[in-house]
């Protein structure tokens, strides 16, 4: 992709330099805003060894790490000057990236060699500081303009994005920008009664990076409600139920507020006495939800219900076919197999079952309903006598016909994004219709093909070759921020994902492979070498402590493994192998 040039200054001054740090003390600058970050300088002294005077300071530029998320990354070059009697005066360079252990650029320095720097008693800090990298994050600035057509304008600040994008995930914002509205002809929006800093929130989410959290989830809720974007709100509820450390009785309160079935049944069943009902009711039990607070009450008058001791012997059987031998109806079923093992997605359905009689197709029933992670199967029954009569010859022919109104967690690229799309890729004779600047602004792959000078940048339809329409879904609902990396998953979208130039697919496949796979080592360190990557190569090597791990993790050819990893693992064979001494 097109480098974008990202450089700010951070600027304090210390004053009473000498006597604030002769105690040891530290002192911290003003936090700054840059970039989506938060930045802020410091000063700590040092003491010698005799401990009587400062003979060091540490001067530094702190990040604050801002997401609990591994996935983002930012590399950043700094230079510290010193304000002086003639200007700005260049003392030392450095280079990082961030997230690290310390999480700032550091500057030592001699007590001696600062304090000559001092005017009136001050120091003025300027740290001039210049990103090349940003990884697992995305700023919305006007780095971002070219990639856009339109300005949303939250508290003065300004949003560059894509309308067709935001519509495709937004009724709120299709109607907004291609409803009959005058917002729909104007190229700046301004939007009321949000916060920015939670609208930045919302639009990475949106973009699937990881920036939900504790801190940010309730803040991206309430928008992904507002402005009804059904993906990402769905990703906050699974996110509640599976990493939130927030309390039962919070969890309980925003399943209420914002209407989240699955985590209120998830939380109600976790509530079972007399002390976990009264520790999840606020203060007001008026403010409660109604369908908590009704359930919440049941368990209170069962868990509060006076002991007794029953000798009752009652039973209930179901009606039972005495002839076991003979079949008295039939399970007619139309399947889904599940696209992806992500609780997230789900497919509102309307179906209707028919049979061939001798007159036609015959409609036998109509029904409604939800395909999920949990229910993946259309069960009609027939009792055998009805369904007898439709055999001709000996065969049944059956056919469902399936109307599909809402899907969530899950994306298509098909003709019903025709609206929301500029160009369509055709891959193994498939169509994908897509937005050419959203995939430019996250591949260079497709910056130079759609956007450069070449013929298929003025072409309406483009064909790629040489990858499966299957890889290619899996990779376009990647980039749209939909869970579908998986252990069947992952090693296709690595593969377009390298090809295209796709870092922040490249690293969410790496976190996957780390955190979650339950892939073996051996295939892990075959993939961290195909495609480079780091983190999961040492992530590996951490976990392979004994010869009979290596043997594990190394193919009977070894000639095919990555060099860096062979290598690694040779020296730690070397280590582990047993010391013999020769006799005579």
């Amino acid at each position: 992709m097109t480098s974008i040039e990202r450089k700010f200054t951070v600027k304090h001054v210390f004053t009473d330099f000498i006597k604030s740090t002769s105690d040891g003390n530290e002192m911290n600058g003003k936090p700054e805003k840059h970039f989506g970050c938060t930045w802020h300088a410091n000063v700590l002294p040092s003491y010698s060894r005799s401990g009587n005077q400062v003979d060091h300071y540490f001067i530094s530029l702190y990040l604050e790490n801002h997401r609990k998320s591994e996935e983002w990354r930012i590399g950043a070059s700094c230079e510290l000057m010193f304000e002086t009697a003639k200007g700005p005066k260049s003392i030392e360079n450095d280079a990082c990236e961030f997230p690290h252990s310390e999480n700032n650029f550091i500057f030592e320095l001699k007590g001696e060699d600062l304090r000559k720097y001092l005017i009136d008693g001050k120091l003025g800090v300027e740290f001039h500081v210049s990103i090349d990298k940003i990884t697992g994050m995305q700023l919305f600035d006007e780095s971002m303009r070219k990639y856009s057509d339109v300005v949303l304008i939250v508290e003065d600040q300004k949003f560059y994005v894509l309308k067709f994008f935001l519509a495709s995930q937004s009724s709120y914002f299709d109607t907004l920008f291609f409803g009959n509205f005058e917002e729909s002809a104007k190229s700046e929006i301004t939007l009321t009664g949000i916060e920015a800093s939670q609208f930045q929130n919302f639009l990475e989410a949106l973009h699937g990076h990881s920036v939900i959290d504790d801190k940010t989830v309730e803040g991206v809720l309430n928008l992904a409600n507002m402005y009804d974007a059904q993906t990402v709100f769905q990703r906050c509820q699974t996110f509640l139920l599976k990493e939130s450390k927030k309390c039962m009785k919070e969890k309980l309160e925003l399943a209420g507020k914002f209407q989240l079935p699955n985590l209120k049944k998830d939380c109600l069943s976790k509530i079972n006495t007399f002390e976990e009902i009264r520790a999840v009711v606020p203060h007001s039990s008026e403010s409660m939800d109604h369908h908590i607070l009704a359930k919440l009450f049941d368990k209170l008058i069962e868990v509060q219900k006076p002991s007794s001791t029953s000798f009752s012997n009652i039973s209930a059987l179901g009606r039972h076919n005495s002839l076991k031998n003979r079949i008295d109806g039939y399970f007619i079923s139309l399947y889904c197999e599940k696209p992806r093992v992500s609780r997230e997605w789900s497919v509102d359905t309307k179906f209707e079952l028919l049979i061939e009689s001798n007159q036609g197709m015959e409609l036998i029933e109509c029904r409604s309903d939800r395909f999920n992670c949990t229910h993946s199967e259309f069960v009609f029954v027939v009792e055998f006598q009805d369904l007898k009569k439709y055999l001709i010859d000996g065969k049944l022919g059956v056919e469902f016909h399936v109307s599909i109104n809402k899907m969530i967690g899950m994306q298509l690229f098909d003709e019903s994004m025709k609206k929301y799309s500029d160009v369509v890729l055709i891959v193994e004779d498939e169509k994908f219709y897509v937005l050419k600047l959203f995939l430019a602004s996250q591949s260079s792959y497709f910056e130079s093909l759609l956007l450069g000078d070449f013929k298929e940048s003025a072409q309406s339809e483009v064909t790629l070759s040489g990858i499966s329409a299957a890889d290619f879904q899996n990779y376009l609902e990647a980039l749209h921020g939909h869970s579908v990396i998986d252990d069947k998953t992952v090693t296709g979208i690595l593969k377009l994902a390298n090809m295209y130039d796709t870092p922040s697919i490249l690293q969410k496949c790496q976190i996957f492979l780390i955190e979650h796979s339950k892939k073996s080592m051996k295939e892990k360190l075959r993939i961290a070498g195909e495609y480079q990557l780091s983190e999961l190569k040492y992530d590996c090597f951490h976990k392979i402590n004994t010869v009979d791990d290596i043997r594990a993790a190394v193919p009977s050819y070894s000639a095919g493994v990555d060099h860096d990893i062979l290598a690694h693992l040779f020296d730690k064979l070397l280590k582990l192998q047993p010391t013999t001494t020769a006799s005579t």
